[in-house]
């Protein structure tokens, strides 16, 4: 207890650093992924939620229906392969699994340790175009089955809560349904829906290792992948250890 408390994670052997500065240098990089599937995963879920309880449409709920099923069946490492050999070999939109840009990181001045911030930051705006489409594949793969997950949650929210007197009342009053949905039911919802949200933690920490390797993104958890690959096992020790303190604590 007291070495983790003083930082002493253990020594990666087949690297020659320490873990703390391993995780250190790798977790900016998963820090940006993670949050930037987040933000796909509210903003998507939060869209389909509004769209499947809005419309009246039947057409439409089995389309969101179909797409979530899909989501939770289909695994992270599958979906990555598919999009890279969609969007990046097929249409080539996209560029392929080179990390979180083409550039070489040594141009760019470490300020933040997010790459996109960092390139706002110094006005190299061809780096973060770049970074930003580096990021879009990666991020979708991990926050697709989160979507998934928080759409179906925050959909029964807002059904619950159209329900409400409160939702009656304000009908009555002559706004719209739309309105109604958006003003008054889906602050309700949210509030309801951000417990089962944190469990969207646990799941990124799951999914991050797959994904980190498929897109070769130069994070922790491709950090994990190599070292069990060539049993250092210091890194996964201290990997697992986070792992399950970050996600017993949400």
């Amino acid at each position: 207890m007291r070495d983790l408390l003083s930082g002493n994670w253990g020594y990666s052997y087949s690297i020659g650093q320490s873990v703390r500065e391993l995780f250190a240098s790798r977790l900016p990089a998963t820090l940006e992924l993670s949050l930037a599937a987040l933000i796909f995963t509210f903003l998507s879920s939060l869209i389909l939620a509004l769209a499947k309880t809005y419309t009246k449409k039947k057409y439409i709920k089995t389309t969101i229906n179909i797409f979530c099923y899909s989501a939770y069946s289909m695994p992270q490492f599958f979906l990555g392969i598919l999009l890279l050999i969609v969007f990046s070999a097929g249409l080539g939109i996209f560029p392929g699994p080179e990390g979180r840009t083409q550039f070489p990181s040594y141009s760019l001045p470490n300020i933040t340790g997010f790459l996109l911030f960092d390139a706002l930051i110094t006005a190299n705006f061809s780096m973060f175009f770049d970074a930003l489409r580096h990021l879009v594949l990666p991020s979708i793969t991990l926050g697709l089955y989160s979507t998934a997950f928080l759409t179906r949650v925050l959909e029964t929210s807002l059904s619950n809560a159209c329900r409400e007197k409160y939702i009656v009342v304000s009908l009555s009053h002559g706004i719209s349904e739309w309105q109604a949905l958006v003003r008054h039911a889906l602050p309700n919802a949210l509030v309801t829906s951000a417990t089962a949200a944190a469990i969207l933690v646990g799941v990124l920490m799951t999914g991050i290792m797959l994904v980190e390797t498929v897109f070769a993104w130069p994070g922790i958890g491709s950090l994990v992948t190599s070292s069990i690959q060539k049993q250092d096992f210091s890194v996964t020790q201290a990997f697992i250890f986070f792992s399950a303190l970050i996600y017993g604590s949400r």
